[in-house]
């Protein structure tokens, strides 16, 4: 995010969509979420599959 925030995803069906695509909803393991601006988003970091 712009102000350096980071948001894991534990797996892409915990990511929820708005109808116009600017907003996202990042579900986390413990059922707390964040709703998101994709227009403040400055990088989307993609890992390899491996847990860490």
């Amino acid at each position: 995010m712009a102000d350096g925030q980071t948001f894991p995803v534990a797996h892409p069906d915990s990511v929820a969509q708005s109808p116009s695509g600017r907003t996202i909803i990042v579900i986390q393991p413990d059922d707390s979420y964040s709703v998101l601006d994709l227009l403040l988003m400055t990088e989307l970091e993609v890992g390899n599959g491996q847990r860490a």
